[in-house]
């Protein structure tokens, strides 16, 4: 699937991106993203899609080139609090 955002992200600084990707990252809600960057609403919402095309795009690649791993069976993969708290979403 391909998405296109029509620029918007050309419109804003890297810093501007930096900041309302790390405000979201971090579980802020869209309108304290909007009051703490400045950016528009509409932009926020149109990064939040963007993300979940990312994450969606991301979910696929690992499901098709993470398979088949050569792991024993001593390893345990112990994941952060903030990925178990996302799979409880």
């Amino acid at each position: 699937m391909h998405v296109c955002y029509f620029g918007l992200m050309n419109q804003l600084s890297n810093a501007t991106r930096a900041k309302v990707v790390s405000c979201l990252v971090a579980g802020n809600s869209i309108p304290a993203t909007v009051r703490m960057t400045g950016v528009a609403k509409n932009t926020v919402n149109t990064v939040v899609k963007l993300l979940a095309d990312l994450g969606k795009a991301r979910s696929e690649y690992q499901d098709k080139a993470l398979v088949n791993l050569p792991c024993s069976a001593s390893s345990v993969i112990k994941p952060g609090r903030s990925w178990a708290a996302s799979k409880r979403m």
